[in-house]
């Protein structure tokens, strides 16, 4: 089982959610409203799961 980066959210959830924003699918506003983050938050975790695909 992956291990959780947060509390409430799977690796998985966030991810997808990042992904979908790369996408252009979802504004930022959105992917962190979803991920419960503020904007620079939002910008370090999106450097940080981007590094790894």
């Amino acid at each position: 089982m992956r291990k959780q980066i947060h509390k409430r959210l799977s690796k998985d959830f966030v991810e997808d959610v990042i992904r979908t924003f790369c996408e252009e699918k979802i504004s930022r506003e959105q992917a962190c409203e979803l991920l419960g983050l503020s904007k620079a938050q939002f910008y370090r975790w999106k450097e940080k799961y981007s590094a790894f695909n």
